[in-house]
């Protein structure tokens, strides 16, 4: 689903609080909180001048997914509630804007290059991020090159879990 942005300055209240919440994983965001408020506590923690939000969706889809209880609202007793982790700005193109996370079709912004809390679920899907890497294979006397049939498994975002 494409995502739409809409400038600070434009966005309402409600489009605010709900990116503060759903994109940022700010929990803490009140729902009297005035738009300046809310622009500020965006700004604290996202570098650009517009949020993305998610097309409207028809009331069906809406009632249905409140409905459904969500595995991003479930704490298995096993294992903390939170996980704060660092991911690493890369090199390449894009390696400096934030890793959009989903987990049941709630996304999560996390900002690369700094310490982010982000619930469990989503530390589970960021571990999951392994992209297959095929090497090339060099020629030589018992081989014309080529690439290797068995793929490394690397990170596709890399990351520390701080705590």
């Amino acid at each position: 689903m494409a995502m739409k942005k809409v400038l600070l300055a434009e966005a309402t209240a409600a489009e605010l609080r709900e990116f503060a919440r759903d994109a940022l994983g700010m929990q803490d965001v009140k729902d009297t909180a005035s738009k300046a408020t809310l622009t500020a506590q965006i700004t604290s923690a996202w570098e650009q001048d517009y949020i993305l939000i998610a097309p409207a969706a028809d009331d069906t889809m809406a009632a249905r997914r409140s409905a459904k209880q969500s595995f991003a609202d479930e704490t298995p007793d096993n294992h903390p509630e939170k996980a704060t982790v660092h991911i690493n700005i890369s090199e390449e193109k894009g390696g400096d804007r934030p890793v959009e996370l989903s987990v049941n079709g709630k996304n999560l912004l996390v900002a690369r290059g700094k310490d982010q809390e982000i619930s469990w679920p989503y530390y589970i899907a960021l571990c999951n991020t392994v992209q297959h890497l095929f090497d090339p294979v060099p020629v030589s006397d018992t081989s014309n090159g080529g690439i290797s049939p068995e793929p490394r498994k690397v990170l596709r975002y890399p990351f520390q879990r701080v705590a």
